[in-house]
């Protein structure tokens, strides 16, 4: 079962994007800041995908993905209205690297499931 991380400290986005993805058949894990988030994004290395949040509490989306590249290349999908040109293209880098692997290693599921890339693609034209 796919593993998707969402750190976003406001409860109620953060419940319903686990809500909807969760009915999908995800499991998912959920933090409230950037320490709590990157605590998770560095004890499970089962994660198949992280949505962040950009402006969190206690540590900055932006530090989170800093810190979360010096040890892994989990891809990140952003969920933010914060303008930063470099994280924008960071996050169009790492969409496009987790789409052609879950496109290959999914190859022939049904349509519906995450692989077809429906979801992703929605939040990542809302960024650009």
């Amino acid at each position: 079962m796919e593993k998707i991380l969402v750190v976003e400290d406001d409860k109620e986005i953060n419940q319903l994007i686990c809500e909807y993805l969760g009915s999908y058949g995800y499991e998912m894990l959920s933090a409230a800041n950037g320490i709590e988030g990157l605590s998770l994004l560095k004890s499970r290395e089962d994660l198949s995908l992280c949505l962040l949040d950009l402006m969190l509490p206690l540590k900055s989306g932006d530090r989170v993905m800093q810190e979360l590249r010096e040890f892994s290349e989990l891809p990140v999908i952003v969920l933010s209205a914060k303008d930063m040109i470099q994280t924008k293209i960071q996050t169009k880098i790492d969409l496009r690297m987790f789409l052609m692997h879950f496109t290959a290693a999914h190859h022939g599921r049904k349509k519906g499931h995450f692989g077809s890339g429906l979801f992703c693609y929605i939040l990542a034209s809302k960024l650009y």
